[in-house]
């Protein structure tokens, strides 16, 4: 099966789109997971974010290398990642919106998100 000179000019735009952002990631090696979290990274939550970023350091990416590719300081990645590791409790603490997002994960280390979340009940 072939394909006509009219579906190939839809689907070339597309085609030399995924090359061309291969060969660049390729050139520049940068981290190849860095594009679903570019996707995703305003439909996720501050723990969702976590969550992924606390995977990417075992597949090979640096948490600054992702920061310059996506545009965002590594500072807030990293405090994503210090979100994602809190325990259970302050994580639904934190969903519920029973604690600010400021400082939250030194204040969740000294224990003040459970005594928040349990005010907040």
């Amino acid at each position: 099966m072939s394909l006509s000179k009219a579906q190939m000019s839809v689907i070339w735009p597309g085609l030399e789109f995924i090359i061309l952002a291969f060969l660049t990631r390729v050139k520049t090696e940068t981290c190849q997971f860095a594009y679903p979290f570019r996707v995703y990274w305003k439909r996720w939550g501050e723990l969702k974010r976590g969550d992924y970023l606390r995977d990417l350091p075992s597949r090979g990416c640096s948490i600054r290398g992702l920061a310059s590719d996506l545009g965002v300081p590594s500072t807030t990645l990293r405090r994503y990642a210090t979100l994602s590791s809190l325990p259970d409790a302050d994580r639904e603490a934190l969903e519920g919106g029973g604690v600010g997002k400021n400082g939250v994960g030194k204040k969740c280390r000294q224990g003040v998100c459970k005594s928040r979340a349990e005010e907040a009940r």
